[in-house]
């Protein structure tokens, strides 16, 4: 017999933007992979109030809640599922805007009572975008010679993990440079970087900033349409033929055709030799990788805000998101 999906509140993708519902249910019974979920914490990232514009993938997401990134308690799972049971403090990928949500069991990851549950919530969109884009780059691979790395928007949520997990795991004596705005420099220089680059100057340019040819990898965080498009100048920083430029966001859709088509194959083809535009791999590996980082005390997350599961709440959540100066995440308290 299926086991039935309760119903809650929830904010959901619908026309034309967004949704509050009283009464939501997700679907109506588990699959026998699946697990449902009390939600405690929802994070929030900057893809969540885009996807209305994402045409036509907003076709999938339409009528589901916000967010994907969760931290919560298993009330029930199916008759398959073998790693989890019901009582078990959960994080990982599913709708998360939700008092209650459904998702596999490989996109979940147990952690243990007392974790913190905004910090875990936080984890799978920005922490595994970080840990994926520093595997593209290569720069972790094994080698005593110190790395010179580039993160532009290393404040916010992806930036500051790729930030905090190559201190960690560079070679010793490695040049971390942070390009942020001057008031976030103290946090980034605390959280690892070893310089910290201001973007805010007049007539700035990264090229003028940083020693042309002299950079291991360049990570480009920023995710916002109105930043300056930091490609062109910013793949001069490269050294010639090792160098490589990850990005995770683009104006271009051929780009992004070209992104799509690496994801599904595994080859980077057609592409510009050292760019390569990423979309994030939110395997069950990483989110136990970084779980692990977490409790050693090797990545910490900073919550900016914690706001209120109300329609006011999570826009109120979006309107500091779209503000660009988060040092950190956003969460939603939702229970």
């Amino acid at each position: 017999m299926s086991t039935l999906v309760p119903t809650g509140k929830a904010f959901i993708y619908s026309s034309p933007n967004f949704v509050w519902r009283e009464e939501y249910k997700l679907k109506h019974s588990l699959g026998s992979r699946e697990v449902c979920l009390q939600t405690i914490h929802a994070a929030l990232n900057p893809i969540d109030y885009k996807v209305p514009e994402l045409l036509p993938f907003w076709l999938m997401f339409k009528g589901k809640p916000i967010g994907h990134d969760v931290c919560g308690r298993v009330i029930a799972v199916g008759s398959r599922v073998t790693d989890l049971k019901v009582g078990d403090l959960v994080f990982g990928v599913a709708p998360a805007c939700s008092e209650y949500t459904v998702a596999t069991e490989d996109q979940l990851v147990k952690i243990s009572e007392g974790s913190d549950t905004a910090v875990h919530a936080s984890l799978p969109g920005a922490g595994c975008t970080a840990l994926h884009m520093l595997e593209r780059s290569r720069v972790l691979e094994e080698s005593t010679t110190p790395r010179t790395i580039v993160i532009i928007g290393a404040s916010g949520g992806v930036g500051s993990c790729v930030v905090q997990i190559a201190k960690r795991k560079l070679p010793k004596n490695s040049s971390i440079i942070a390009v942020c705005s001057r008031k976030s420099t103290d946090y980034v220089k605390s959280i690892g970087a070893t310089q910290v680059v201001d973007y805010t100057v007049p007539s700035f340019s990264i090229s003028a900033a940083i020693p042309i040819g002299s950079v291991d990898a360049v990570f480009d965080t920023v995710t916002s349409p109105d930043d300056p498009d930091y490609v062109t100048e910013g793949m001069k920083l490269l050294k010639e033929t090792t160098g490589r430029y990850i990005a995770i966001n683009t104006k271009s859709q051929t780009e992004w055709i070209r992104a799509g088509f690496a994801r599904q194959t595994g080859w980077n083809v057609l592409g510009r030799r050292q760019y390569e535009l990423i979309m994030v791999n939110q395997s069950k590996a990483y989110l136990e990788e970084l779980r692990d980082l977490v409790k050693s005390g090797m990545l910490r997350i900073n919550i900016q805000e914690e706001v209120s599961f109300t329609e006011s709440g999570i826009k109120e959540g979006f309107a500091l998101l779209k503000d660009r100066h988060v040092l950190g995440k956003v969460v939603v308290r939702i229970m």
